[in-house]
């Protein structure tokens, strides 16, 4: 992490290793043109590589294979790292790939490839084939010594960090040093999950060891070092860090090693923004768009993006080349995390206070008109899940722009008033505070219209809360009826559950489904009283003694805060407050000792360093608003 990371200087000489480090598919491709015209390169793997890069495992395979037979008794060390590489793709295509491969070449292909595959012994090669000299340069990079090696230094190391042993001189960089000894050496070993592992627990030690640094100096901590005292200053990290990241580290892992720090300070910040661009523009131009590999490619962009303190330029920039990137990309039914990761992303810096100023909202309103007319065109297309991940980036998007530009309306004119619940649930109740006076009106009356015909609990509770509109004594009635449906639905099949013949054996069917609908309704009830918009809140009481459903707790608590049983107070309550009933609770922890002590006790109880409870901002809001301590 320390140092010029002298290594980039080798990368930056192999056009080809520094074009994949870079995530620029589109130069590699010219760079495979460029190598079939002239097959006089001095490294004879590149284009076995650079079809590996792109995705072509069978191509990189047969490439491999005509190598291995050139150079086989002629010049052994190349023929041991050709069969070596051989290996590794052939371990891809018959576990990952042989579907592919028998449709495309015949079973026969696969069937060959599999049993060439099995009869490659890389320590039989090693001993045999090698000289003394040779086997000293490459064996233990082939036979798994070095994998032990560097697992063994890097835990130990992890050890150390994790118990805040800094070593003010720098942690040694074992992410590089394996990337030097395999990538820039041409040995295919990428998608081996042991020297994946590795580089996960080398960067997540750097990471833990860098937030180490950064709390000590926050403490104003003084470590000694040599023979002075200094305070150890906080390091950067550099692309290639966040390039290893990308590559090598799975969703889980990546954001694991995330998660140990607050901000990335990143020294070549522009490289991430170019890498990131190269990759769209190569999703576009090679069609990519379902492709795992290089979608996933593109969520660990934003999972760091969320690390990155970007500035308003930088910030529109990624929002643009994304634009880019839809305009070409068409929704899977079961594919919602790239509208998931780019939300989490702008959620991410709007939420923190320091970086909000930074974001470009004129950016956001093109997205969001964007995502907006072309979804809606199909949107019966989409299953429940992906139209529920619509709605979010829908709703989200509209509470931020509105956030920064109260004035905003979106440029829309018509919507779709079809027979359909959900199109106002998913997509016009979010949108309803930034649509013009026409379109509002034909929202509400159309939300009045499907009240009326066929009370929805769900669609009054988000019509209601999002003010479109008033709760009357027929609504609260029905509300209140519909519930009470729910729980005797529930309880009915629960008593009589319904049954289900597999497999010659006749099984019952939980009624889950029934459950999860009844306790909605009660947290939405619950809702409603908290943000004062049912009036009559003891006409619910009754639902209280209905204590096996979840929320009935904080229906109790909400309708009357003077005589909860605060022994089932949950801290999550102080989230969803108003202020109105904030200062309500404010004043009984003030008067009452019994429950100021309960619900301090359960915050303390809450409050550790592995607690999503272990912020600034909720320790602010729960000491000092509600017990005005610090």
């Amino acid at each position: 992490m320390l140092g010029t990371y002298s290594l980039l200087e080798n990368v930056i000489k192999d056009d080809v290793i520094n074009q994949a480090s870079m995530f620029d598919f589109v130069s590699l491709q010219k760079l495979l043109n460029k190598l079939n015209a002239n097959c006089q390169d001095v490294n004879i793997f590149k284009k076995a590589y650079i079809f590996f890069k792109l995705d072509k495992i069978y191509e990189s395979y047969i490439e491999l294979e005509i190598i291995s037979n050139k150079f086989r008794n002629k010049n052994n060390l190349l023929f041991v790292i050709s069969e070596y590489n051989r290996l590794q793709m052939g371990l891809i295509l018959i576990n990952h790939l042989w579907e592919t491969i028998e449709q495309n070449y015949g079973k026969h292909e696969i069937h060959r490839i599999a049993n060439s595959v099995k009869q490659i012994n890389i320590n039989y090669l090693l001993e045999n084939y090698l000289t003394n000299d040779e086997q000293n340069i490459i064996k233990k990079k082939l036979n798994g010594d070095n994998f032990i090696y560097y697992k063994n230094k890097i835990l130990k190391l992890t050890d150390e960090v994790n118990s805040k042993t800094i070593n003010a001189s720098g942690i040694n960089q074992y992410h590089i040093l394996l990337y030097e000894d395999y990538i820039l050496n041409y040995l295919f070993i990428e998608n081996d999950n042991s020297f994946r592992e590795i580089f996960y627990y080398a960067i997540k030690a750097n990471f833990i060891d860098n937030q180490n640094i950064k709390e000590n100096n926050d403490q104003d901590c003084i470590t000694k070092y040599h023979s002075f005292i200094e305070e150890i200053k906080e390091r950067e990290f550099y692309y290639f860090d966040m390039y290893l990241m990308i590559e090598y580290l799975n969703i889980k892992q990546l954001s694991d090693v995330i998660s140990t720090i607050d901000i990335i300070l990143l020294s070549d910040k522009q490289k991430l923004l170019l890498s990131y661009k190269n990759l769209i523009s190569s999703i576009n131009k090679f069609k990519y768009h379902n492709n795992r590999k290089f979608i996933k490619y593109l969520r660990k962009f934003f999972i760091i993006f969320s690390k990155i303190d970007l500035d308003k330029s930088e910030f529109s920039e990624i929002i643009t080349f994304y634009l880019k990137f839809l305009k070409h990309y068409k929704i899977c039914s079961n594919d919602i995390d790239l509208y998931r990761y780019l939300m989490d992303f702008i959620i991410i810096q709007y939420n923190d206070l320091s970086r909000r100023q930074n974001i470009h909202v004129e950016s956001l309103k093109l997205l969001l008109l964007y995502i907006y007319k072309k979804t809606i065109k199909c949107v019966d297309e989409y299953n429940y899940i992906v139209r529920n991940s619509l709605c979010r980036v829908i709703y989200n998007l509209s509470n931020i722009i509105q956030f920064f530009d109260k004035d905003y309306i979106i440029d829309i004119e018509n919507i779709n008033m079809v027979e359909d619940i959900s199109y106002l649930q998913d997509f016009y109740i979010p949108m309803y505070s930034i649509a013009n006076k026409k379109l509002k009106r034909k929202i509400k009356k159309s939300i009045i219209v499907f009240l009326n015909a066929n009370f929805n609990i769900e669609l009054f509770y988000e019509a209601s809360m999002k003010g479109i509109i008033s709760s009357n004594i027929q609504y609260e009635e029905l509300l209140l009826q519909q519930t009470e449906y729910r729980i005797k639905n529930y309880f009915n099949l629960k008593g009589n559950p319904r049954t289900k013949e597999y497999d010659g054996k006749i099984w019952k069917i939980s009624p889950t489904k029934e459950k999860r609908e009844a306790e909605n309704a009660i947290s939405i009830i619950a809702d409603l009283i908290n943000f004062g918009i049912i009036k009559n809140s003891s006409r619910y009481l009754n639902l209280l003694r209905y204590t096996c459903f979840k929320g009935v707790a904080y229906l109790s608590f909400v309708s009357s805060m003077k005589n909860f049983d605060y022994n089932n107070f949950e801290v999550s309550y102080i989230h969803f407050l108003t202020p109105q009933k904030m200062k309500e609770l404010k004043s009984l922890v003030k008067k009452d000792k019994n429950i100021r002590n309960i619900i301090k006790e359960k915050v303390l109880n809450l409050i550790n360093i592995n607690s999503k409870y272990n912020d600034i901002f909720m320790k602010n809001k729960i000491f000092s608003i509600l017990f005005g301590e610090p």
